[in-house]
């Protein structure tokens, strides 16, 4: 198991820690593994938007190999509350102050994806 952080001051001796902006990987940097999970997550009107982009940097790093990419997307306002296909986020109980992370979510979970990303909730 290896992390990828940026945050040179992050330690864990349990994994091997590779510390790298996740705009300044490359294709090369993700060769050998079986998945890539991203658990990016930002909570600022100025940064929402670089959860889609996150999203699109991995799929193209990704693309045309084997390696599965699983994007933990953080809080619960796009999990579907009924069989209609409602969000949480669409309801009128979802917190006001929440709304700015479900929809910066919500953008990187609707990005055109390959049949081996995947998404789940945190």
């Amino acid at each position: 198991m290896t992390a990828i952080v940026r945050n040179k001051e992050y330690k864990n001796s349990s994994v091997k820690v590779f510390y790298k902006d996740i705009f300044e990987l490359t294709k090369a940097d993700l060769v050998g593994f079986d998945a890539v999970i991203s658990a990016f997550g930002t909570f600022t009107d100025v940064t929402f938007p670089l959860y889609k982009k996150v999203a699109i940097h991995l799929i193209n790093l990704l693309s045309g190999s084997s390696t599965r990419l699983i994007i933990i997307v953080s809080g619960a306002g796009t999990l579907l509350v009924d069989d209609k296909g409602t969000m949480a986020m669409d309801t009128p109980d979802f917190p006001h102050e929440y709304m700015g992370v479900a929809r910066a979510a919500a953008e990187s979970f609707f990005e055109p994806k390959t049949n081996r990303t995947y998404f789940g909730c945190m």
